[in-house]
């Protein structure tokens, strides 16, 4: 199976597009953390971890069914902006290669994380509130 880190960037997010976000991917079998040297370690905000027999396309698409999935929620922001996405997925022996949604409109994002969590047990198998995952906030 081959691992795949996958980053996300919304483009004129609303300030709970991210959460929906996380979801969505959660849903796909992508998860915020990974594990090295024994320990759970976060990935930096708007990047995923995925471990599959999928080849790349499939990873893009899966992880651009996320994101559009967050867009048809709401496809224009509070601003009245529209709404958009960008994936750049990799493999670990790989270069990164990126794809941007049709309109390739500019669009920025700010985060925050959470404090440290418990490194030593699986957060993807954890069924707390934040649905398999170390709590994260990522907003606008």
């Amino acid at each position: 199976m081959a691992s795949f880190t996958t980053r996300i960037e919304l483009v004129n997010p609303d300030s709970n597009d991210y959460e929906l976000l996380h979801q969505e991917m959660r849903d796909r079998e992508f998860y915020r953390v990974i594990t090295f040297c024994g320990k759970w370690h976060d990935l930096p905000p708007g990047e995923y971890d995925r471990t599959s027999i999928a080849q790349m396309g499939q990873i893009y698409s899966d992880a651009g069914a996320a994101a559009q999935a967050v867009i048809d929620n709401k496809p224009l922001n509070d601003q009245q902006e529209p709404k958009n996405y960008k994936i750049m997925p990799t493999t670990k022996n790989s270069g990164r290669s990126s794809r941007e949604n049709d309109s390739k409109r500019a669009g920025s994002q700010s985060s925050s994380s959470s404090s440290n969590q418990d490194r030593n047990r699986d957060p993807r198998t954890n069924t707390g509130k934040q649905g398999g995952q170390m709590p994260r906030t990522t907003n606008k």
